[in-house]
């Protein structure tokens, strides 16, 4: 199979240690750059500009959509929620016509899509609401540069929890192998401080019948 370390061209160890090499190059020259350089000083004087030019780029921007009367992503989401959260008929329309709302990928839920689907759930009080379906893995939290909040995907499952709902965590690995599953524990129960499920390695089953299909499909 590609994947086996007997068919790499550079023998494991080797691997190992180019890596650490790597690592260690990084860290020394990490250790070199200062706090505060020259080029920090260049960049607080070119603020101010980059400030104006981003503020300037935002208002063609937005004109722009106004003239061709168009709307991007953001702003759909931003005007949903507006609509359900300042006309309550609105909502009390979405609580009576949909019996769940189900969210994938949910550890990528930004503050304001959080925001889209609590409107739509309703509130505890609220007699005729949506059932709250979330699947998602903290780990794969990976969209922070576009707003995702793992915090938001945490609070949600709060909420189903509260609401009386099941949280049922799939921990069973079915495309990594045991070594690998320890050690990515091992770094998430750091990173998270304990708060992350942990994976639990495929059964000896389950691997020695991938590696049949391997066998057949890679011979």
């Amino acid at each position: 199979m590609l994947f086996r370390s007997s068919a790499w061209a550079i023998p494991v160890a080797e691997v190992r240690q180019l890596l650490r090499d790597v690592r260690e190059e990084i860290e020394r020259r990490l250790d070199e750059v200062p706090g505060w350089n020259e080029h920090d000083e260049e960049a607080v004087r070119a603020m101010p500009g980059l400030r104006a030019l981003f503020a300037d780029a935002c208002d063609r921007y937005a004109a722009a959509k106004r003239e061709r009367h168009v709307l991007d992503f953001l702003d759909l989401e931003v005007a949903a929620v507006e609509l359900l959260e300042r006309h309550a008929h609105v909502a009390a329309d979405c609580h009576a016509r949909f019996r769940h709302v189900m969210v994938d990928e949910a550890q990528d839920v930004s503050p304001i899509q959080a925001r889209l689907v609590r409107a739509l759930i309703g509130d505890e009080g609220v007699e005729t609401r949506p059932r709250l379906f979330l699947v998602g893995d903290e780990k794969q939290s990976i969209y922070g540069f576009r707003g995702a909040d793992v915090r938001q995907f945490r609070e949600l499952r709060e909420l189903v929890r509260q609401r009386g709902g099941l949280l049922l965590p799939l921990s069973a690995s079915f495309r990594t192998h045991r070594d690998l599953v320890a050690h990515t524990n091992a770094l998430f129960a750091e990173v998270f401080e304990g708060s992350a499920v942990a994976m639990e390695p495929r059964s000896e089953e389950h691997t020695s019948e991938l590696q049949s299909r391997e066998t057949i499909s890679y011979a």
